[in-house]
């Protein structure tokens, strides 16, 4: 009887253990500080299609996950909720226009932008609508939650701080041009850049400047924050190093090109993607170039990098897992070649990796 008891006992705590690494991707950039890295795994074989999702029009929005349910925006205005192990339609939300911004979920709790000006906190279960704050001007940038604040920018040229409880704005800044950057948060922090050629770093409850730094080009995409330095890369074809506290400038890197995708890092490297079909693998601390692999279009999408393996889209439809070490080529998994652009970034939860694409598609690879 006593060996039953404690049979039964370990059993419980089996499946409470298995209850709880049930994995999560709650947000774009993986974490608050966008570092693009993920203790999730997926396999580094060649992949298989678990499934596909058709959606009404092109997927831009890079997909967000938790409790077994995908979250992700479309350009047909509807924010879908699908199962993550049969891709089947959960719910599906009417926003006023095309939904280019990614979700974000916190606390039972999905945030996102639309194209029209209005921002939405939807309830993750149901899809019914918790509160709409109207006036945002259109938002790509994807939202981040903490200290009891969602932080977006938009393209009216203002980043903004709302109550993620009630929607009421609580404070925002204007910058000289739209922000289409989704923020990192550093502690009391918040970053995020401008087509007006800036990074800002701003106090995260008062949105009071404490630096910013010009380049010589727009920021288009999103900052990533590790070892007390920021990283980021502009239209000028630098990717930059500052330092978080003061902004000052620790490095800069030119590429062949221009930068529009964010950068990951892991394993002290940055690594980045440019307009020139390349993408590049620095070293943390000086910027030195450690490898550089050319791809078949150009990099728009932030790279994701999962133990030793780098997983990018490019803008002509194939997906590539390179190793993070050595730029080597793993696999690659190709969409509708003329219409399956992929600017979504890839999530990987419970070995199975999704995105979106441009040929109306959500993948889900295994």
């Amino acid at each position: 009887m006593k060996n039953f008891v404690l049979a039964l006992v370990a059993f419980g705590m089996m499946a409470g253990c298995g209850k709880e690494m049930d994995q999560q991707w709650s947000q774009l950039g993986v974490d608050l500080q966008n570092s693009g890295y993920t203790t999730n795994t997926f396999n580094v074989n060649a992949p298989t299609q678990k499934w596909v999702f058709k959606a009404e029009n092109r997927v831009d929005s890079s997909p967000a996950i938790e409790n077994g349910v995908v979250y992700f925006g479309c350009n047909d205005s509807y924010l879908y909720a699908v199962d993550l192990e049969s891709g089947q339609q959960l719910w599906r939300f009417r926003a006023t226009r095309s939904i280019n911004s990614s979700p974000t979920i916190s606390d039972g709790i999905v945030y996102f932008g639309d194209r029209s000006g209005y921002f939405y906190a939807l309830f993750a279960d149901s899809g019914q609508l918790f509160w709409r704050y109207i006036g945002a001007g259109a938002v790509s940038s994807s939202p981040k939650v903490t200290h009891g604040l969602v932080l977006f920018g938009s393209y009216n040229n203002n980043f903004y701080a709302l109550d993620s409880h009630n929607g009421e704005i609580v404070w925002s800044y204007e910058t000289g041009s739209p922000v289409q950057s989704t923020p990192a948060v550093d502690g009391d922090m918040v970053f995020f850049g401008s087509w007006d050629h800036h990074m800002y770093a701003l106090d995260v409850r008062t949105g009071d400047e404490i630096w910013k730094f010009e380049t010589d080009n727009l920021l288009a995409g999103d900052p990533a924050i590790a070892n007390g330095q920021i990283f980021f890369g502009s239209w000028d074809h630098h990717m930059y190093a500052l330092d978080t506290s003061t902004g000052d400038e620790i490095w800069k890197f030119k590429a062949d090109s221009l930068i529009a995708s964010s950068p990951a890092i892991a394993n002290d490297l940055v690594v980045f993607g440019g307009y020139d079909m390349h993408l590049y693998a620095l070293n943390i601390s000086d910027g030195q170039q450690q490898w550089k692999i050319p791809v078949e279009g150009p990099i728009l999408a932030r790279p994701v990098i999962s133990g030793q393996t780098v997983y990018i889209p490019s803008f002509r439809g194939q997906l590539y897992a390179i190793d993070l070490q050595t730029g080597e080529q793993k696999w690659t998994f190709s969409t509708s070649r003329h219409t399956g652009q992929i600017v979504s970034s890839p999530a990987i939860v419970n070995g199975i990796l999704l995105f979106g694409s441009r040929d109306n598609h959500l993948y889900a690879l295994e």
